[in-house]
C-alpha cells in the first residue's frame, strides 16, 4: 500500500467507510485513487463491489460527475482517450450510486440501480475494447 490508496467499504449498518487502512477481512471493498482527494502517489486499482453493494456508495455531488455514455462495438480497438473515459465511468458508477443525468428536455433525474448496473457493464465492455 502507498499513501495514495484509500479503501472504501460499507460497515455493518450499511454506512460507507473510507479509510487509508484496509477493511476487516472478508469485507468487500474498493481501492480509491487518493490523488483525486488531495493525496499524492501512484494511482490505485479499482476492485468493484458486489452488485448488491456497488450502488450504495456515496452520492454524486454535481452533474459533471455523471458518467458519459459510450457505445461499445464488439471489436477490440485500443484508444487511450476512450480507455481513460471508460475507466473514469467505471470508477464513478462503482463509487457514486446517485448519478444525476439530464434528459433531452432538461429534466434532471437520478439513474436507477438497474441503469447504473447496465452502465457499469457498458463501461467494462469499453475497457475491454479500448484499453490495451
Amino acid at each position: 500500500m502507498t499513501a495514495s490508496e484509500l479503501y472504501r467499504w460499507q460497515d455493518a449498518n450499511g454506512n460507507p467507510v473510507i479509510s487509508d487502512r484496509p477493511p476487516p477481512s472478508g469485507t468487500p471493498y474498493t481501492t480509491l485513487n487518493g490523488s483525486k482527494y488531495g493525496m499524492k502517489g501512484r494511482r490505485a486499482s479499482v476492485r468493484p463491489l458486489p452488485p448488491s453493494t456497488a450502488s450504495q456508495a456515496r452520492p454524486a455531488t454535481s452533474k459533471e460527475q455523471a458518467p458519459k455514455i459510450i457505445e461499445v462495438p464488439a471489436v477490440r480497438d485500443p484508444d487511450p482517450s476512450k480507455c481513460e473515459a471508460a475507466k473514469e465511468n467505471q470508477f464513478k458508477l462503482s463509487n457514486f450510486p446517485r448519478i444525476r443525468v439530464q434528459e433531452d428536455n432538461g429534466v434532471v433525474r437520478f439513474l436507477s440501480r438497474e441503469e447504473i448496473q447496465t452502465q457499469i457493464e457498458t463501461a467494462n465492455r469499453a475497457i475491454e475494447r479500448y484499453c490495451e
